[in-house]
């Protein structure tokens, strides 16, 4: 039997070939993304020096939960609404929660990003240390990046996935990789990590403008049409709670990073950045069902096919489950050896590779339940426990670094990872009729209401 029958015969033929028409496409530019990504963070690690591949990793580990605080949950609350108003044909609605979405979160990326410098700024100055000339330029990434993900939410949205992907996931990481050759081939140590976040502002902030005129152009002409509609207080209920969950996910997998740099220095920060890097790969192809099913989910939750929903989380376990387990089981095994493509340092953390590969391994395990808690009318609940949990191994992870260096950061990462998910996978199997988790390939996963 080929994919496509299988594919078939797992959703049917209708909803098939609506999947089959974004998700190939979505795959391969995950794919892409996978590789640009790695590969410029593991030839930037062999390239530069120590302190300033520290730098640089710091830059993208404070950006990444930084852009995530300024998102206000843009991105999945974009992807919920406008679903639900394309299903109800209410595009004037949509138009309307588009340029809300990106009004707010420009003001409050801009915003974000002066407190933030205001920061580095205070504690260079009163502390004697440099000026931080780095974090003042790198930082700018995070207004820029903030804005490219909800303009990506967007195109995902009405099936624009090379619009959605392509620029900054792919393009701008895989220009990384020159940009920093010519860094560290012209320049002295003292200034690569500068000029190599200068130029990531300057690609980023030029793919940002060019993928906002793709959306003019790509978007139906029915959003340019209709007159704009407000839900002010409907957006904001919403939104508030998913922006605690964004937050606490971008807190959990990436301020590890910052309290290594702030407790260790920016050499081990970097290692640990690597290290990081490396586990996430555990969870790629569960960021990528993410990606493909989001708006699908949307959809068909709030049209009631809750019979096609089943078929797409099933679907959404198959991609995940093997290809994450498979990663998972080599990192244990041959870890050290994979580490060694970044350097002699770096196998000396194959135990931190480990411990998180565990946590993502058991978020991979139990699916896109997170996502499907946040688009199905959950949100609250998520954002209780994500709150909680954030907080509980945000403090794990502070002491397990204080006492413990890299291996305490990386078990209270795990630690903080694994109790979310399975919180949130216990509540979901209780309020849902759907499974996400591995479980969903089995016939006895659920019983019958």
């Amino acid at each position: 039997m080929t994919l496509r029958a299988r594919i078939e015969s797992v959703l049917g033929e209708k909803l098939a070939r609506r999947f089959l028409g974004t998700a190939g496409v979505a795959l391969s530019l995950r794919v892409a993304w996978a590789v640009a990504n790695y590969v410029s963070i593991v030839l930037l690690a062999r390239w530069m020096l120590p302190e300033a591949y520290g730098k640089f990793a710091l830059v993208l580990g404070i950006m990444r939960p930084a852009a995530l605080l300024a998102g206000l949950g843009a991105e999945t609350g974009l992807i919920r609404f406008l679903g639900q108003y394309q299903g109800q044909g209410q595009m004037g609605l949509a138009r309307g929660v588009m340029a809300y979405a990106l009004r707010w979160v420009t003001l409050a990326s801009v915003a974000v990003y002066a407190v933030l410098i205001a920061g580095f700024w205070a504690v260079a100055l009163y502390s004697g240390l440099p000026a931080p000339w780095v974090y003042t330029v790198g930082l700018l990434l995070i207004p820029l990046y903030t804005i490219a993900g909800a303009q990506s939410a967007i195109a995902r949205s009405f099936g624009h996935i090379v619009v959605a992907l392509f620029p900054r996931d792919v393009l701008w990481r895989t220009a990384l990789i020159p940009i920093g050759l010519l860094a560290v081939t012209y320049l002295e140590a003292g200034q690569q990590a500068l000029v190599l976040v200068a130029g990531a502002v300057i690609l980023l902030a030029t793919l940002v403008a060019g993928q906002q005129l793709w959306l003019r152009i790509v978007l139906p002409r029915d959003i340019h049409t209709s007159p704009v509609e407000r839900d002010d207080p409907e957006w904001r209920r919403v939104a508030w709670p998913i922006w605690i969950m964004a937050v606490g996910v971008g807190a959990i997998t990436n301020l590890d990073i910052v309290v290594v740099g702030a407790l260790t220095d920016e050499g081990t920060a970097g290692r640990y950045f690597a290290v990081q890097r490396t586990a996430t790969l555990v969870t790629f192809m569960q960021a990528s069902a993410n990606m493909i099913v989001g708006p699908e989910i949307a959809r068909l939750y709030h049209a009631g096919e809750y019979r096609s929903l089943q078929r797409i989380l099933q679907l959404a376990a198959i991609m995940v489950f093997l290809p994450s387990m498979t990663a998972f089981v080599a990192f244990v095994f041959f870890g050290s050896w994979i580490l060694g493509f970044f350097g002699p340092d770096f196998p000396a953390y194959h135990t931190e590779l480990i411990l998180l590969s565990l946590g993502m391994a058991i978020s991979a395990a139990v699916g896109c339940v997170g996502l499907l808690l946040a688009l199905s009318g959950h949100e609250r609940f998520l954002s209780k426990v994500q709150l909680s949990t954030t907080f509980a191994a945000l403090g794990i992870v502070i002491a397990g670094t204080w006492y413990a260096g890299t291996l305490g950061a990386a078990a209270g990462t795990m630690i903080g990872m694994s109790v979310r998910n399975l919180i949130l996978w216990v509540y979901a199997r209780r309020n849902l009729e759907v499974e996400a988790s591995v479980l969903s390939l089995f016939k006895f996963a659920r019983k019958k209401r």
